[in-house]
């Protein structure tokens, strides 16, 4: 079980807490600190990814046990009921659960995070994993769920889990996966390399390889304004690759890379590093891809 402390999912709470207490928000108050729920579900054992679909609503998690689930993090499980300890505790005496709000306005936080919330599970998926899952998002209609097992890439309908195709090809294990488009694929990989999968071919070849990368490739994120794929690897390096003119964009981060993130206008990078370092890179120019990024942080 992991607690949830998304941003999105903390920003709405405290905020509707502050709103039914009318109390107004410190600066600071949308900052992901307080858990507001617990996915409860997988078997024992790591839960290796936890992704938000791209409009925000739900949340999937991949994890060692071969599985994928999807939650309503906004939604509380009717079904369960935290675990009696014996004598009164903070869930009352018949047993259900405490909001968030409830149980961290009465002091002591943390003491029996067990109480909190679960989130409202939705649906599993386990057809075709056979190894842990490490990495897993959607389609940008959030309609196919990718989710990569070992070296393997599997699109699966998010209503009927029904596999709808499995791409394969890379040499070590997928470490990211996004969609680049509706049916086009990439997926970053321990083999250095990032490849893309045509949904719509026939063949099971990839589109294309992209192998700059000296070390594992840890993250990769198409942009949303121009055809441009930025990766980030462990050999130090945020990549950014021009669709139409096949250029590169190579920036130093000096130390290993293991994500990075854009903002929303796509004129900033932040790439976090190994040596506890976030790096942030500003563009000065997201459309024109000659114009070199300044590191400012």
């Amino acid at each position: 079980e992991i607690e949830l402390i998304e941003h999105c999912a903390v920003a709405v709470a405290v905020r509707e807490w502050h709103k039914h207490q009318g109390t107004k928000m410190s600066a600071d108050a949308d900052r992901p600190t307080t858990p507001v729920a617990q996915l409860r579900g997988h078997a024992p054992g790591p839960v290796h990814i936890v992704r938000f679909t791209p409009d925000g609503r739900y949340c999937l998690t991949g994890a060692a046990d071969r599985t994928v689930r999807l939650w309503n993090p906004t939604r509380a499980d009717p079904a369960y009921r935290p675990p009696d300890r014996g004598g009164a505790s903070r869930a009352g005496t018949s047993g259900a659960f405490v909001s968030a709000q409830e149980y961290y306005g009465g002091g002591g936080a943390g003491e029996r995070g067990d109480e909190l919330p679960s989130a409202l599970p939705m649906l599993s998926y386990s057809d075709g994993h056979m190894h842990p899952v490490h990495a897993v998002g959607t389609n940008p209609s959030s309609t196919v769920l990718l989710s990569a097992t070992d070296k393997t890439l599997l699109a699966t309908d998010m209503v009927t889990a029904q596999n709808k195709s499995k791409f394969w090809g890379h040499a070590a294990r997928i470490e990211y996966v996004c969609s680049v488009g509706e049916e086009i694929y990439a997926t970053a990989s321990y083999d250095s390399t990032v490849r893309l999968w045509d949904a719509r071919s026939r063949s099971r070849e990839p589109l294309a390889t992209f192998e700059e990368a000296k070390d594992a490739v840890t993250c990769v994120k198409p942009t949303r304004h121009t055809p441009q794929l930025v990766t980030s690897s462990v050999d130090g390096k945020v990549r950014t690759y021009d669709m139409r003119t096949a250029q590169v964009i190579a920036e130093d981060a000096v130390k290993p890379v293991t994500s990075f993130s854009m903002t929303t206008d796509e004129l900033t990078i932040a790439a976090s590093c190994l040596d506890d370092v976030i790096r942030v890179w500003e563009c000065p120019d997201a459309y024109n891809v000659t114009g070199a990024r300044k590191k400012v942080q």
